[in-house]
């Protein structure tokens, strides 16, 4: 059975953007959003959402910038949904 880190290898440097873009998304200054942003931000999952999403698009045309943003808001979507 393989394991994410082997399922994730040949997009593990888009992955790493879209943490990058995730991460970005997080930054304010404000105090009080910025500690429930900081609470939700580190109560991440596996992020299954998006690498399913960057996997679909390196099957299909190649990923984007707009594959990233599109793993990122669907990440974003999954999170305020809880």
């Amino acid at each position: 059975m393989l394991t994410t880190n082997e399922i994730i290898r040949p997009i593990q440097n888009e992955f790493q953007q879209f943490e990058q873009t995730f991460e970005s998304v997080f930054r304010n200054d404000l105090p009080m959003l910025d500690e429930v942003l900081h609470y939700i931000h580190t109560k991440r999952g596996k992020q299954l959402r998006p690498q399913l999403v960057l996997l679909s698009a390196a099957l299909c045309r190649g990923i984007t910038g707009k594959t990233i943003h599109t793993a990122v808001a669907l990440e974003l979507l999954h999170t305020a949904s809880l």
